[in-house]
């Protein structure tokens, strides 16, 4: 375990490398909307909070759900990403961004649904962070999101490792 918090982690350089790359990352990971937006099973007028969120696409994408009368709040704890979202975003009424971390946050408001693309993951205490987040959600309310495995069990990344370290040393 790293001695930098998460929010130190994502507000330095691997923030920027994040934001400076955004169009692409939110491409590489686009295949991961649609299965958390089938589990999310969104509702017109529903109040949704994408955990994580990133520069914003998933965000968007459960705004256009949501329309008319819903509404989606993003949050990350990293503010060079937040703003990339609030630069592609920020003048759609039915989205918002916050930097924030979602595991210790407390929203004004309660939220039908939880989603989220690997931000949950990231959450230095992942048992206090949901049960932060599982009293944001209203009664009878929902959570979808994609989360990674550990690395022997994500063989798209534990391949690339095995097969480069011997070479490397």
């Amino acid at each position: 375990m790293s001695d930098i918090s998460q929010s130190e982690l994502w507000n330095g350089e691997m923030g920027e490398r994040w934001a400076a790359y955004s169009d692409a990352l939110d491409h590489m990971l686009s295949p991961f909307i649609e299965p958390i937006m089938t589990a999310a099973a969104l509702q017109p007028g529903e109040r949704v909070v994408d955990i994580g969120c990133g520069a914003g696409v998933l965000s968007v994408r459960a705004a256009a759900d949501v329309a008319p009368m819903g509404q989606v709040v993003g949050v990350d704890v990293s503010r060079p990403i937040v703003d990339v979202a609030e630069a592609r975003f920020g003048e759609r009424g039915d989205v918002a961004f916050e930097v924030t971390d979602a595991s210790v946050w407390k929203p004004a408001d309660l939220f039908d649904v939880l989603i989220s693309r690997f931000g949950v993951m990231f959450f230095e205490d992942p048992v206090g962070g949901f049960q932060n987040l599982r009293a944001a959600i209203k009664p009878g309310g929902r959570m979808a999101f994609a989360c990674w495995r550990t690395l022997p069990e994500n063989d798209w990344a534990f391949a690339l490792m095995k097969a480069v370290l011997p070479a490397i040393g």
